[in-house]
């Protein structure tokens, strides 16, 4: 992917280039290989990031409030503390990023990949999840209250200690997924389990509300 793509070997040359007022807000980063850069702590507001390479990419602390992120790779990329409400991501690959401490409130994330990703104490408050691969990924002390999270694959996830209230869950893959002092009212399932609570001696009927139909 990177040999397609216009290099760029530091921030201070990403800056000369694409930036203004020593930050990136509303700046079109697209289709650029940025992988393994230090991006900490710029401001990308607004920014456009379609077809880049940010693979490893240190974005710990950025301002990515409201940017638009498609068809993009940031695999093992750190996005600790970050504020990144109300953004777009679609068809972005996130595998084993880390969020630890960031803010997705409202943000839309459709068809990406989430695999091994790493939740902790993250507001996703409102956040939409649709259509996404979160295999495995850990999520802990976060609030997920309204999060609408349907049609993805959760498949070994654990949610420890996270509010789930009012979230959305339907047409959702929970086999071996784990779920400790978690907060579930009013959270939407299907009736019939599409999971396997049993083999997790979890009564779920009685610890989920379930919602049988669309």
């Amino acid at each position: 992917m990177g040999d397609q793509l216009e290099r760029f070997e530091d921030r201070d040359s990403l800056l000369d280039a694409r930036g203004k007022d020593g930050g990136l807000v509303d700046a079109d980063v697209s289709f650029l290989d940025l992988h393994g850069l230090d991006l900490s702590g710029l401001d990308l507001t607004g920014a456009l990031l379609t077809g880049s390479d940010l693979r490893g990419a240190n974005l710990e602390g950025c301002k990515l409030d409201s940017v638009f992120v498609q068809d993009a790779e940031m695999d093992g990329a750190c996005f600790k503390g970050v504020t990144l409400c109300h953004g777009l991501f679609q068809r972005v690959s996130l595998a084993d990023v880390d969020f630890s401490g960031a803010d997705l409130t409202e943000t839309k994330l459709y068809l990406c990949s989430l695999q091994d990703t790493h939740f902790s104490k993250v507001c996703l408050v409102g956040a939409e999840m649709l259509d996404c691969d979160m295999s495995r990924s850990k999520l802990e002390f976060s609030n997920l209250q309204g999060v609408i999270m349907r049609e993805s694959e959760l498949e070994g996830a654990e949610f420890v200690s996270c509010n789930l209230r009012e979230v959305d869950l339907r047409k959702t893959t929970l086999h071996s997924a784990r779920f400790v002092s978690i907060a579930v009212e009013g959270a939407l399932f299907y009736g019939k389990p599409p999971w396997d609570g049993d083999s997790l001696n979890l009564d779920w009927g009685a610890i989920m509300h379930s919602f049988d139909g669309e």
